[in-house]
């Protein structure tokens, strides 16, 4: 079994922030995610279902699963608004 995600990504604890802080989406012009600005990270674009809207492609994520609640995304877009630090 692969540690990495089809898009690329590394979601084991020691690799998983490196692989989608300030790191190039394969599916967008935008980056995963690039802290202090969520309007400009896909990850918070896929999780919203507008990724299609800034040039990406494929479902909202999570991957065949409802959307995640609202109070989710919103700590998610807070995380990358105070720069998404890695705790």
């Amino acid at each position: 079994m692969s540690d990495e995600s089809p898009g690329g990504m590394k979601l084991y604890p020691s690799a998983a922030y490196a692989s989608i802080v300030n790191t190039p989406s394969q599916h967008s012009p935008l980056v995963r995610v690039k802290p202090g600005d969520p309007e400009s990270s896909y990850f918070l674009h896929k999780l919203q279902g507008t990724h299609l809207d800034v040039g990406g492609a494929g479902a909202q994520m999570p991957f065949g699963q409802p959307p995640l609640d609202a109070d989710v995304v919103d700590m998610i877009r807070q995380w990358i608004s105070e720069g998404a630090v890695n705790n």
